[in-house]
């Protein structure tokens, strides 16, 4: 290839690739940097603003509710990181079976939940929830359960398991599809060995093909970390946060913060300090992995 040629060929990724970072750039870095500008100020939505260094931050230290909220935002984590995930490794291990028919339709139905707007979800799951006239309260009637009510989302005990349920069911589908790419991948030969030696699919499943996926499953958890902190929609939408706080989570106190008191600038401290410990929690995980790593090898 000549030098020209190249060159042109070089021009046309770059052209390829600079709309794609335009919108990065005016859709994240410039509203991040924008935020973190805001942070140090002092600033309701006047006109005018103070430069007030790390004042927010310090307050924000010492804030019990925005860490009651990332607590929250920490049991969503957990939750959705073994039901997300488990039930995802489940449903592609059964999709893969060989005595499964109709993959393909399998494959669509599963991942459906996943292309809803998770304002719809939470309008659907609140209906699934309601003790009157929910799905969950005709089912018990229907077999002679009236009196079986269960504050799915009035109760603070209950509350961030329901909205889990919710969570799990959109996304399991969008998991299991990975999982399943992540699986084809595995050559075929290990697991026919496997069957010779008389393993049956659970222990197939649990020491061949889990270790086998290890990177994959990697990359669903990253996506499960990211995912819940900055969780919004489906909360606010399906509980709003409450009863009370039980169910506030990092993003809606930022709102809150920035559009029921008005403080913005305070509320822009609180989207920093949400993407730090985002990335805090992602290093983590990549830190133990690749500890988990070495020790394998």
């Amino acid at each position: 290839m000549s030098k020209k040629s190249l060159q042109l060929s070089t021009g046309k990724i770059y052209a390829f690739v600079l709309p794609g970072f335009i919108l990065f750039i005016f859709s994240l870095m410039l509203p991040l940097l924008i935020s973190l500008f805001i942070s140090f100020t002092n600033w309701k939505g006047q006109p005018n603003m103070s430069f007030v260094g790390l004042k927010n931050y310090a307050i924000l230290m010492k804030d019990v509710k925005f860490w009651l909220s990332f607590v929250n935002n920490l049991k969503f984590m957990g939750i959705l990181l073994v039901t997300q995930i488990g039930l995802a490794f489940i449903f592609a291990i059964f999709i893969q079976s060989k005595s499964i028919y109709y993959r393909e339709a399998h494959r669509r139905i599963i991942f459906l939940p996943a292309v809803l707007a998770p304002i719809v979800v939470g309008m659907i799951w609140q209906i699934v929830y309601n003790n009157d006239y929910g799905m969950i309260a005709s089912v018990m009637r229907f077999i002679g359960f009236e009196n079986f009510k269960v504050l799915w989302l009035d109760s603070p005990k209950m509350v961030i398991f329901s909205i889990s349920i919710a969570l799990t069911w959109q996304y399991v589908g969008q998991f299991t599809i990975i999982i399943m790419a992540g699986m084809q991948n595995i050559n075929s030969s290990i697991l026919e060995a496997a069957v010779i030696d008389g393993a049956g699919i659970i222990r197939r499943s649990v020491s061949i093909v889990l270790p086998l996926l290890k990177n994959t499953i990697s990359v669903c958890v990253l996506m499960v970390i990211s995912g819940v902190m900055k969780m919004f929609d489906l909360v606010f939408s399906i509980s709003g946060g409450g009863p009370g706080r039980a169910s506030q989570i990092t993003a809606l106190y930022a709102f809150d913060q920035a559009f029921k008191v008005n403080k913005l600038d305070y509320a822009s401290a609180v989207a920093v300090v949400m993407v730090i410990l985002s990335l805090l929690l992602i290093a983590i995980f990549r830190l133990f992995m690749s500890r988990l790593g070495g020790a394998d090898e």
